[in-house]
Order: structure tokens, then sequence, then C-alpha cells
């Protein structure tokens, strides 16, 4: 016997009922004694999380938007102690610093590794924080 149920999918609070739910291969109107009850089946929205890279360089940063603009650490949201731990670390920044071309200074790439970490831990859902250098303990990302 074919049904008319339907499946709607609610993708807002605004479409909170359904007619019917799909039950081990079969569909059941509300109402009727198999299953008891009739949910609504949600799409959940796909979120958009935003890209950040983490690049030191001279004057701000180390934070870029995918534009290349500068993000301002407190305007991202990080607590105020993380945002001034990044920003004296971006004023040590030198070029020769970074292996570009010769081994860098370790200590300082590490520094950055440490604070890589504490910035992704303290921006986590809200934005993605990427490198696009080999030397920060990871691939780079090719977004």
């Amino acid at each position: 016997m074919r049904s008319s149920c339907k499946i709607r999918r609610a993708t807002s609070s605004a479409s909170t009922r359904a007619n019917c739910l799909p039950f081990e291969g079969r569909r059941y109107r509300l109402g009727s004694p198999e299953p008891a009850s009739c949910a609504v089946v949600t799409k959940p929205p796909q979120a958009v999380i935003p890209v950040l890279e983490f690049w030191p360089d001279y004057g701000p940063g180390p934070l870029w938007t995918a534009g290349g603009e500068w993000a301002e650490p407190l305007a991202l949201g990080l607590p105020a102690t993380l945002a001034e731990r990044l920003s004296g670390w971006n004023a040590g920044y030198e070029e020769h610093r970074l292996p570009l071309e010769g081994p860098g200074d370790q200590v300082y790439i590490a520094a950055g590794v440490r604070l890589l970490a504490d910035v992704r831990q303290a921006l986590v859902g809200r934005y993605r924080v990427v490198t696009t250098e080999p030397w920060w303990g990871e691939p780079p990302w090719d977004g």
C-alpha cells in the first residue's frame, strides 16, 4: 500500500512539525499505532567558519584574514593576556628569525608554535587558524 505521507526537512525552528517519520524502512502517519511518535527530520545548517592565517610580520600580525587584512586579536575575542603575548611575540619579528634561508631562530619558532596552539584553542568553533609554511609543526594549509 502506497502512503501519501511525506517527510518535511526543517532547516529552522519555524518548521517544527512533520507529518511522518521513516521507521524501519516504512513511513507512518501521525496518529498511527506504530511508532508511537513522529519527529521532525532536521538538516543541520552548514556553518561557515572564517579562516585566519598565522604569519608574523613587521607591524601588526600575526593573524590575517583571507583577504590579507590584519585581524586584531581582541576583536576576535582572544583573552587579553593571550592577545598581549601574541602582540609581544609578533613585535619581536625579524625576517632572519624564520627559516626562509637558513635555520631561523628555533626559540622564536617554538614560541610561535605554542602561541598558535593557544590561539586555536581560544578560537575553536569560531575561526580556523591555518599556517602556510612547514616550520609551524604541521603541513602547510593549501585551502
